[in-house]
């Protein structure tokens, strides 16, 4: 429960303090590229090229759902992926 509770802080620490005033640890505009692409019903590999494993466009289909706007709901996850 505190490891739980720690970890959530020191994310939301990260989040706001580091990712809103411009610090990205991820290639976002990729990432967010891939995910509309796979919205839009196209298959990864076979309509679109990637440069990396497209588990990740996969993976971040979830930054829609997050009310929030998209580069940050975006970072929010990420940050979560990466740390966890």
């Amino acid at each position: 429960m505190l490891f739980s509770v720690a970890f959530l802080l020191v994310t939301a620490w990260v989040f706001f303090g580091g990712t809103l005033g411009g610090f990205c640890p991820m290639d976002e505009g990729l990432v967010l590229a891939q995910t509309h692409r796979v919205l839009l019903g196209q298959t990864p590999h076979l309509d679109f090229v990637t440069p990396r494993p497209a588990l990740s466009a996969v993976l971040h289909l979830v930054d829609h759902l997050v009310p929030m706007p998209l580069f940050r709901a975006s970072r929010l996850i990420a940050l979560l992926e990466i740390a966890a």
